[in-house]
């Protein structure tokens, strides 16, 4: 579900009211444009970090929003600094590192948002100065946070569960971040996410960066990123490090990502010799 907020201190009035409620604070995202109001600066610093020519870390949020899950601070050509709360963030690593930033928002509401819902998103922050909500969860807490952030007077909510993206479903990759623990379709822990790499369903072509993330064969490695990838360390000095797809990942729950495909039948990482 996403919701539009004039700005951030309208935002962070309606995350306030989330939490407050009981909606998971893993589950929450906010996104703007900037952060100028007098809320801004109050001593929370980020733990976030972007890579990425166009991108920097260390943006100071303050109040409730230090409760999200992951910041970034990205500055877009043409149109100034982008600041991305909550799980979101790790999407916008990912545009950072593809050089998608100049349709930032677009491109982290990319797997479930259609592409005229998305260009208008867009158009609303960078244009307008308003700032996105993002709600993920199950029925019950979607409709819950829907009715709680109608209440707070936001200018439209939206549901966008209509939506998966062209081609295969595509899993809940923007819950993900570095650390958590990986369990196979057995139900086995496999390792820890080492990486996330949000993708572009859309691309027609991909330039290939040999010398990064995925190391597969050209064909498999395109398709992954494509449909956003993570890379997972496995247990075991020996054991090779392995890659999930995006539309590999079934749930994320607090600290644990469950795959729906056995740890044999995911991607493994090429080695020298």
């Amino acid at each position: 579900m996403v919701a539009v907020v004039s700005d951030m201190d309208a935002a962070q009035d309606a995350v306030e009211r989330l939490i407050a409620a009981g909606i998971g604070t893993d589950h929450v995202s906010v996104v703007g444009k900037d952060a100028q109001s007098a809320r801004r600066v109050n001593g929370f610093v980020t733990t976030g970090s972007i890579a990425g020519q166009s991108a920097a870390a260390g943006a100071w949020i303050g109040g409730v929003f230090g409760l999200l899950m992951g910041t970034a601070l990205l500055f877009v050509p043409g149109a100034g600094p982008l600041i991305v709360l909550g799980p979101l963030a790790a999407a916008a690593v990912g545009a950072a590192e593809g050089g998608l930033l100049g349709g930032a928002v677009a491109v982290l509401l990319g797997h479930f948002v259609e592409d005229d819902e998305r260009q208008r998103y867009e158009q609303l922050v960078r244009d307008d100065g308003c700032c996105l909500i993002v709600v993920h969860g199950d029925e019950q807490e979607v409709a819950r946070a829907r009715q709680l952030l109608d209440e707070a007077g936001t200018i439209e909510t939206r549901r966008q569960d209509t939506y998966r993206g062209p081609g295969p479903r595509i899993g809940p990759i923007h819950l993900v971040r570095e650390g958590m623990q990986v369990a196979d379709a057995a139900g086995s822990k496999i390792g820890k996410v080492v990486l996330v790499k949000m993708g572009d369903p859309e691309a027609v072509t991909v330039e290939r960066d040999r010398d990064a993330d995925p190391f597969l064969p050209d064909e498999l490695a395109e398709r992954l990123l494509r449909t956003g990838f993570i890379k997972i360390d496995r247990k075991g000095l020996l054991k090779p490090d392995v890659y999930a797809a995006a539309d590999e990942i079934d749930t994320v729950d607090r600290d644990l990502v469950r795959l729906s495909v056995p740890v044999d039948g995911l991607a493994t990482e090429a080695t020298s010799t």
